[in-house]
């Protein structure tokens, strides 16, 4: 079963085989077949067709790599045919347009294969290019102009590769950094917000309550039953648990607040621009939708501490407000919520 990414870029590939072939087809007919090498131009619109067709069958990456090969193979008959007709000076313009198979590949492929394609399409480019230029010099003999052609071409090329590879792996790393720092920020199991997130939250809502005059909560959560749990059915349970309040506090925070496992089965949650009773509101929701749930015969619950922050307050004195007042929760038997005082 695909995803909605996988499926759109079977989409994406439809739409550009169905144009390929229109326009491939277009030229072929404007072009008349005057010459053999327009009807590469034929056989390039019923491929395009072919792989059209393919689309819903084969597997993805495969359909982009015959895609990219059948390109690279018309441009490099293209390139092969314009420099053995090159005019007095400079090159075709419709040899400008063959770069773009550089910046293409990358998004096409995967990272290694658009490498490894990469580097056989340049050496074959290379190999076309020598062979246009050596058949040319033996037909109308050596010319200054052409060799001079020949190199500017190859050269253009060659940083036309080299750059669109940096700009890639630039790409490559700035995507890795961010999925690095993402996952230094998020809890593995229940991919919600970690300690040091949440903590991080914390002190910048409140500097930025003291500008606005509208004040955070926080609850701090603590599941009832994790242990007994872990004992009975095992810990693989345990963590599906943990995973099944984290989807409770998906579901009963608001848009915007911010949920975190702190650590074991220590859970907490901001709410921004929150006074008491919304607070109350949210944490109250929260008691009766997690005590509805068992895990085999064991009853599962939560307890949670309600602090709202006060004029001033540091990150810290808020936090300890709302642990005593779950460790009162705790103590009073647990599935309730005690706000701090």
């Amino acid at each position: 079963m695909e995803g909605g990414g996988a499926s759109y870029r079977r989409l994406v590939f439809l739409v550009l085989f169905l144009v390929g072939a229109a326009g491939s087809a277009i030229g072929f007919y404007a072009t008349r077949g005057r010459e053999l090498e327009d009807y590469a131009l034929l056989a390039l619109a019923l491929w395009f067709l072919y792989l059209a067709w393919r689309i819903p069958r084969a597997p993805l990456e495969r359909i982009a790599l015959h895609a990219v090969r059948t390109v690279g193979l018309f441009l490099l008959f293209t390139v092969y045919m314009a420099l053995l007709h090159l005019p007095d000076e400079g090159i075709w313009p419709s040899l400008l347009w063959t770069a773009v198979i550089y910046p293409g590949v990358y998004v096409a492929l995967p990272p290694v294969t658009a490498k490894r394609f990469l580097a056989r399409y340049f050496a074959l480019l290379v190999l076309v290019s020598t062979a246009a230029y050596l058949q040319v010099t033996r037909t109308h003999g050596f010319s200054l102009a052409h060799l001079n052609t020949h190199l500017q071409w190859l050269l253009s090329q060659t940083a036309l590769l080299v750059l669109s590879t940096m700009i890639f792996e630039m790409g490559v790393r700035a995507a890795r950094a961010e999925q690095a720092e993402r996952e230094a920020r998020t809890d593995p199991l229940t991919g919600l917000a970690n300690r040091r997130r949440f903590l991080e939250a914390v002190e910048s809502e409140l500097r930025r309550s003291e500008r606005s005059g509208r004040h955070p909560a926080v609850l701090m959560l603590d599941v009832d039953g994790l242990k007994e749990v872990n004992d009975r059915h095992g810990h693989l349970a345990g963590d599906r648990l943990l995973t099944l309040v984290a989807d409770h506090l998906k579901r009963a925070t608001r848009a915007g607040d911010l949920a975190a496992r702190l650590g074991g089965d220590e859970f907490a949650v901001l709410l921004y621009d929150c006074d008491a009773e919304t607070a109350l509101r949210v944490a109250e929701r929260l008691c009766r939708s997690i005590g509805g749930e068992r895990v085999g015969e064991v009853p599962v619950s939560v307890s949670v501490g309600l602090a709202v922050a006060r004029p001033s307050e540091e990150a810290g004195a808020l936090l300890e407000r709302a642990d005593r007042a779950l460790y009162q929760a705790k103590r009073a038997g647990g599935n309730l919520v005690v706000p701090a005082s």
